[in-house]
């Protein structure tokens, strides 16, 4: 695909899906392959196949009900997301893709909950925390804040997500 043979990608990883069954990693890179080629709406059906597959897997679903969320279809996204945290064995990929969701519909009670279910399982995952910060701004709880920037920090972030959260928590503590 890089080389400019986005064919030739499809069908590698076509192929590839084929061999180790939908969900796996080659979907997601032929997911890739659709999208760049302008094909999104091949995407959902792809990824109801690896659901029909793995009814209890999570991961599966959450992707599933973003493809639905990327194709225009926000209700049918909602509706597979909720199926998901009921039926799914593991729903933290489902919270970590169903928070922004919710976030974006003010939802935010909802979405921090799911936020902060991720971050105990992922305490030092920078975006995750930073999406966290960004929901509890939203929903007016700047109080809360600093003590997720200080975790920012002490992942030892890249320098321009370290500068911008340097400055958000001196903005916060020193306004």
């Amino acid at each position: 695909l890089n080389q400019g043979m986005p064919v030739n990608a499809e069908r590698n990883f076509r192929k590839a899906v084929d061999l180790e069954g939908p969900g796996g990693p080659a979907s997601e890179y032929l997911t890739q392959v659709l999208v760049q080629t302008q094909r999104g709406h091949e995407v959902p059906p792809l990824w109801k196949s690896a659901v029909d597959r793995q009814p209890k897997n999570g991961d599966v679903r959450a992707r599933y009900a973003m493809a639905l969320l990327h194709t225009g279809q926000p209700d049918a996204a909602e509706k597979v997301f909720e199926e998901a945290l009921v039926e799914s064995e593991d729903t933290l990929p489902v919270k970590r893709f169903f928070a922004p969701f919710l976030v974006q519909k003010k939802d935010l009670d909802r979405a921090m909950d799911f936020y902060e279910d991720c971050i105990d399982a992922q305490p030092t995952d920078i975006q995750l925390l930073m999406e966290y910060a960004q929901t509890l701004k939203e929903a007016e709880r700047d109080f809360e804040i600093p003590a997720v920037l200080q975790n920012v920090l002490a992942c030892n972030p890249d320098p321009d997500t370290r500068a911008q959260t340097m400055a958000w928590l001196i903005g916060l503590e020193q306004p």
